[in-house]
């Protein structure tokens, strides 16, 4: 339901951001709250946010005694997290580009008849735009020169 294991799903439990009911079998049952709970979880931890920062996010607010205590406490979490979701992102739109910019030019080579190298093609459109993309650094053969 959830599309993970049910070893991560103990681990959240050992690592207490889940608490998971039995049923008299031994069978773990979980609430439709517990389960909004996993799947933001596996979301944060999809986004590369570290275990520590979920569990803080999880625990902080049940270890204070006013909310105005807890909002001190999570907002700087909250932020934290969103810093770096936000840095990934722009991470993302720029390979995303770069990815692009590849696509595009090595669509130029669907009719080529021409070894796919810098000496069977040394007028490869791909060899010309190298400077307009990373990704093309690693489709294009390495210089043996």
């Amino acid at each position: 339901m959830l599309g993970t294991t049910p070893r991560t799903l103990r681990f959240y439990e050992e690592e207490g951001l889940i608490v998971s009911r039995r049923t008299q079998g031994g069978t773990r049952f979980y609430s439709q709250q517990d389960i909004i709970r996993l799947r933001i979880i596996l979301k944060l931890t999809k986004l590369g946010v570290p275990i520590n920062y979920i569990k803080q996010l999880a625990i902080t607010r049940t270890h204070c005694l006013t909310g105005a205590q807890a909002s001190e406490n999570v907002l700087p979490l909250v932020q934290a997290i969103l810093k770096s979701i936000n840095e990934q992102k722009k991470f993302y739109e720029a390979l995303e580009k770069d990815l692009e910019t590849a696509a595009q030019v090595i669509h130029q080579c669907n009719n080529c008849q021409n070894p796919p190298s810098r000496k069977g093609c040394p007028i490869c459109s791909v060899n010309e735009n190298l400077s307009h993309s990373e990704i093309l650094h690693l489709i294009w053969d390495q210089d043996q020169s």
